[in-house]
């Protein structure tokens, strides 16, 4: 795996970011048949799809012609068919998260058009709506927050005379053999991510996956190293640079559960 491609925190919070823009999608098409069956919606759908469907069902309920709803069915369809796609490429390219910002921002101002003007009346059924909306935004300005972070960052496949900052290693690290030690590396119980194997990289390359509570003993060279570890959905991550040495070395493994992201930790434990 080249070094660019090394899953980072970054990585990790672009792609949970990435399930807001999914959750959008899938709320917005599945609204479509709700409203006319149900007359209900679902909240963080597009309000632009809303708009269409609830048209069409108008209209329908008016003059009993079929042909309201088959337009308007195929005009919603078409309103989410963007966010798909955003979705579907802002996996490799964070232009088009960006694209889906600005979609959902115009949905979103689409909606406080309607909502403001029944607030001032005293009508709040739209808060919910508005709400989520916002939040939706929020998660969407993070994403592309991220995704220029991930394409911007750079780590650096450590060789035996660079340090992962790019900067030379001093004589006495240089002076290590290329000898071979042990690395032992403990993954923590834990709930978050239970069900998903935690793959590990040295430099770049995959040495072993391990399950929840598993551990894993491993072969290094003595000189600097970097470890990398993550979900095999790259939904979390993290990163250790293990010094030279001839001594065995053990890690632990923690997933860490945050407000944005889950995240792996990565904690030398000294050998007794």
């Amino acid at each position: 795996m080249h070094p660019n491609n090394l899953p980072s925190q970054n990585d990790s919070k672009y792609n949970n970011m990435r399930t807001m823009l999914l959750a959008i999608t899938i709320l917005s098409a599945i609204s479509i048949p709700y409203i006319f069956f149900m007359e209900k919606y679902f909240v963080l759908s597009s309000y632009l799809t809303q708009c269409l469907s609830s048209a069409g069902l108008v209209y329908y309920q008016e003059t009993s012609l079929a042909i309201y709803p088959i337009v308007a069915s195929v005009m919603a369809v078409l309103s989410v068919v963007p966010y798909l796609l955003c979705w579907i490429f802002s996996k490799k390219r964070v232009g088009w998260m960006i694209g889906a910002l600005v979609l959902f921002s115009l949905d979103t101002l689409l909606l406080l058009v309607d909502f403001i003007p029944m607030l001032l009346a005293g009508e709040t059924s739209f808060l919910i709506d508005t709400v989520f909306h916002i939040l939706g935004i929020v998660y969407l300005s993070l994403a592309v927050k991220y995704g220029f972070a991930k394409k911007n960052e750079q780590l650096v496949l450590v060789q035996p005379n660079i340090q992962p900052d790019g900067s030379a290693l001093s004589q006495e690290t240089e002076s290590y053999p290329e000898t071979l030690r042990e690395l032992t590396i403990v993954r923590k119980k834990s709930f978050m991510g239970c069900a998903i194997p935690i793959v590990c990289m040295i430099d770049g390359k995959e040495v072993c996956r391990i399950k929840n509570g598993g551990s894993a003993v491993v072969t290094i060279p003595s000189r600097i190293v970097l470890l990398n570890a993550s979900f095999s959905n790259n939904l979390a991550a993290g990163m250790l640079t293990i010094p030279a040495g001839e001594d065995k070395f053990t890690c632990q493994l923690s997933v860490k559960t945050g407000l944005v992201a889950n995240t792996i930790e990565i904690t030398p434990i000294a050998n007794t």
